[in-house]
């Protein structure tokens, strides 16, 4: 009962961050065409959501592996929730600028990577390892319906109510998941199951401990080619937003095809 109810609480969390995260990308792009009609601009703003996966990927995968996981996804949470509310207030006042919404996408984009990655590690200390292809399946299959496919589709139909909805109820859902995500019973310590504890020796040095990852996916010829395939398409993905952006004239029948084509390119990118 206690693994099924902690299973349930994380894909609740998982989901509900990922449906407002759509909504928050459907609604982005067209604030920053509200506030600046230079493309530089706008690109700098895209990528300030997507650079912590490339500056702090490998750092949170050190910390992850030696301090708790729930503890790190509260953080996350908590985090992403206070951020969300606080550019709500800003846009609703109408004090968010391009400077402002970049530094909010780059805090917003930080606790992503911590909480992607942290739910990651977790899922195995919940489930049996033979069942765990099956709930690697619901999670990404929940990320899919959620975020590219409903929170994308049904954001570009709340913004025509008004720019700030999106991002109140991305705040609401960021309230709910954290809730979810404290009521977690255990600590999830690397190593930790239902029924055994790990001991976890103290972090020393991060960034020794993070080359051996580094040289691994290096010296590896498929994880090196899907790396780099990785970043490609992300690129692509990003170049082609960033552009978009300023093309806006029906927005939700572009949400729905930007959910539509958008999601396998995200997809392989995540695989």
């Amino acid at each position: 009962m206690k693994i099924r109810s902690n299973y349930t609480k994380l894909f609740g969390a998982f989901s509900l961050t990922f449906l407002g995260d759509g909504l928050t990308l459907a609604a982005v792009p067209w604030l920053i065409s509200t506030l600046t009609s230079d493309t530089l601009y706008a690109s700098i703003t895209m990528t300030a959501l997507r650079l912590p996966w490339l500056l702090f990927s490998l750092p949170v995968g050190v910390l992850i592996d030696r301090y708790s996981r729930k503890h790190m996804l509260v953080g996350a949470g908590f985090t992403r929730m206070i951020l969300l509310l606080a550019l709500t207030l800003c846009i609703w006042g109408g004090w968010v600028s391009i400077p402002i919404l970049a530094l909010f996408m780059f805090g917003i984009g930080l606790s992503r990577v911590i909480f992607d990655s942290t739910v990651q590690t977790v899922i195995p200390q919940l489930i049996d390892e033979s069942k765990l292809e099956k709930a690697n399946g619901q999670f990404t299959a929940g990320q899919l319906i959620t975020s590219d496919i409903l929170g994308v589709a049904l954001g570009g139909f709340i913004i025509t109510l008004h720019i700030v909805f999106p991002f109140a109820i991305d705040a609401v859902t960021a309230v709910v998941a954290l809730l979810f995500l404290i009521s977690l019973k255990g600590n999830f310590y690397p190593g930790d199951t239902e029924t055994t504890k790990k001991e976890v020796h103290p972090m020393k040095n991060w960034k020794r401990e993070m080359w051996p990852g580094i040289q691994y996916v290096y010296h590896d010829r498929f994880l090196r080619g899907l790396a780099i395939l990785s970043v490609t398409v992300t690129l692509m993905y990003s170049i082609i937003l960033a552009t978009q952006i300023f093309l806006y004239e029906m927005c939700f029948s572009w949400m729905l095809l930007h959910s539509v084509f958008s999601s396998p390119l995200q997809q392989s990118a995540a695989l």
